[in-house]
């Protein structure tokens, strides 16, 4: 029981560190999967605020409380972490600095696209935007729910035709933020769509590069994959696997 517990806390935690800190993130967190939520444990975990602000609080950075719940999930010895963290490590930062895609929004709500932890349009799909109502307790229903629409681009390009719903540019981010160059292909790309004088072969070449780009970041994040892999145990590997850390 013991056991379980610890487990379900943990898991909890690593869903804390992906949505407590102040950093950029989701405008609003994705509800967890209801077979999780089934457990009694973590449904109380995310329903008290304190706990979550305790786990935050032992973190000065996101990614040393992500590491650190990670090691409990895959019960990994002094030694093991030695080796895989750097590994795990690896493989948060070539998702992250490869990410290619563009979220969503209309008229108050965002939405993500897939793939690159996003932050914008998060890893896991989780929506896009900036928000700061992330710590309001998910068990009171009396309070609104608030999303927040990233403000447009103050000087649209020429010949841009902009429309309560349409795409949310990687430009309408935080100063803060740092944009990939795929995010840069993307906006790129989303400028030649909206231009009303742009000619097919200007769209198709920038569509060309987004994929090649995406080709080469794919190989990338799969090299990383499979050197994080190669240090881990089965269990651990099945681990990683159902949290989609691997395939």
């Amino acid at each position: 029981m013991k056991t379980r517990r610890f487990t379900a806390v943990a898991f909890a935690g690593l869903i804390t560190c992906s949505i407590g800190f102040a950093s950029a993130g989701p405008a609003e967190p994705e509800t967890p999967d209801p077979n999780m939520m089934r457990n009694p444990l973590l449904r109380a975990f995310l329903a008290d605020r304190e706990p979550r602000e305790k786990i935050e609080g032992q973190f000065g950075r996101p990614e040393d409380c992500r590491n650190a719940v990670m090691r409990e999930l895959l019960g990994a010895t002094d030694e093991q972490w030695q080796q895989i963290e750097p590994k795990f490590s690896e493989l948060e930062a070539v998702r992250e600095r490869t990410r290619a895609i563009v979220g969503s929004w209309v008229a108050g709500a965002s939405f993500g696209g897939g793939s690159g932890s996003s932050h914008r349009g998060s890893r896991n799909g989780a929506s896009g935007g900036y928000n700061d109502s992330r710590r309001v307790r998910r068990n009171d229903h009396t309070l609104p729910r608030r999303r927040t629409v990233p403000p447009r681009s103050p000087q649209p390009p020429a010949g841009a035709n902009y429309s309560s719903l349409g795409p949310w540019r990687p430009s309408q981010g935080p100063p803060s933020a740092k944009v990939t160059p795929g995010e840069r292909l993307c906006g790129e790309l989303l400028d030649l769509i909206d231009r009303a004088d742009a000619s097919s072969e200007e769209i198709r070449q920038r569509m060309a590069q987004l994929a090649a780009y995406r080709r080469k970041a794919a190989e990338e994040v799969k090299q990383a994959k499979e050197a994080l892999r190669q240090v881990v145990t089965r269990r651990q590997e099945a681990a990683l696997i159902l949290m989609g850390y691997l395939d």
